[in-house]
Parts: structure tokens; sequence; C-alpha cells
């Protein structure tokens, strides 16, 4: 793409990532606006390729994705630990995480 030049001023056209506006998601948040909103939840990080358990703004659980895919029995101990919870059994850990597929082995 060519930006124009006009005496000394950029002109963007549109449609250009800088008109882009990021979705109000957790997903796309920061940990810092994640804590501000006292997110509680299960957050898929793609930046950090980790899957974390968010309760009242504190991360309180974190593990990587590839673990997850390779064992998934962690995962469900992991929540087990987190939530005081016995017998944890997802039906299907893996759709909680999703890789991609550039990553994928």
């Amino acid at each position: 793409m060519v930006n124009i030049i006009i005496k000394g001023k950029s002109k963007i056209p549109v449609g250009t990532m800088e008109d882009f506006q990021r979705p109000d998601h957790t997903d796309f948040m920061d940990a810092s606006e994640l804590r501000k909103i006292k997110f509680s939840g299960i957050r898929n990080n793609t930046i950090g390729m980790c899957t974390e358990i968010w309760i009242n703004g504190d991360m309180t659980s974190s593990m990587l994705n590839m673990v997850i895919k390779a064992d998934p029995k962690i995962w469900e101990d992991m929540i087990a630990r987190t939530f005081y919870c016995h017998n944890v059994s997802l039906e299907s850990p893996q759709s909680i995480i999703e890789i991609p597929k550039k990553y994928k082995w």
C-alpha cells in the first residue's frame, strides 16, 4: 500500500491498520485490563500459547497449550486444584485450546 504525502502530511487510506479498533473481548486484553475488570473465566492466551484460569481479576493458573494437548489429564488436575474439586473429567479437554495450524505437530 502506498501512502500519499501532501505538504509533509501523510494521508492514510481508509481500511488500513490506522483505523483498526481492537475487539472488546477478554482474549484481546492484557493482564492489567483483566485485573481492572476483575475478570473470571478461562482465557486462551494466543500470544503466550497458554490457557489461563482467572478468578476475580487474578490469574490463578496457567498451562502451555502444547502440554494440555499432549496430556489433557494434567489440565483436568489443574482445574481440580484451582477450584478444589475431586474427580474432574472433561468430555473434550482438547476443545478448550486452539493451537494455530503452524504450531500443530
